[in-house]
């Protein structure tokens, strides 16, 4: 949120400001699609793969009702970017970037901050706006 919200954000995001920025994120016409409706951090790294996998279908389905080919999108999460840029890439739809973007928790901030505010600059010429796909699992 920070990214797009610097001028605003003068303090730690609590559970509560999470809440008002992720308003003031769909309110400013962003898309935000979790890549899994259901939590699974508590899952390990293979279950989750496999989840996030099982699911892929139903999210491209969501997906293409939520918003048009030329809107562009915006993948976090390297396991995101991986499962997600093929499939919507050959639907035509308009991947921003063509690396991962990490998720910004613990040392990633700052990497995350840097490719996610470029990606936010490729997209930035089109009338629609941004989708982020990430893991359920990642809160902001």
């Amino acid at each position: 949120m920070e990214v797009l919200y610097r001028d605003d954000l003068n303090m730690a995001l609590t559970n509560s400001k999470k809440e008002q920025y992720l308003t003031k994120f769909q309110q400013d016409g962003y898309y935000l699609i979790d890549a899994i409706d259901t939590p699974i951090n508590n899952l390990s790294r293979k279950r989750r793969a496999e989840k996030l996998q099982e699911n892929l279908k139903n999210k491209i389905n969501e997906i293409k009702v939520s918003i048009t080919k030329k809107t562009p999108v915006i993948l976090i999460k390297k396991n995101v970017f991986e499962l997600f840029r093929t499939p919507l890439s050959n639907l035509n739809y308009n991947i921003v970037h063509n690396e991962h973007i990490p998720f910004p928790s613990h040392w990633w901030q700052a990497v995350f901050k840097e490719k996610f505010k470029d990606a936010l600059l490729k997209g930035s010429n089109s009338k629609s706006r941004k989708l982020r796909v990430r893991n359920h699992s990642d809160h902001l």
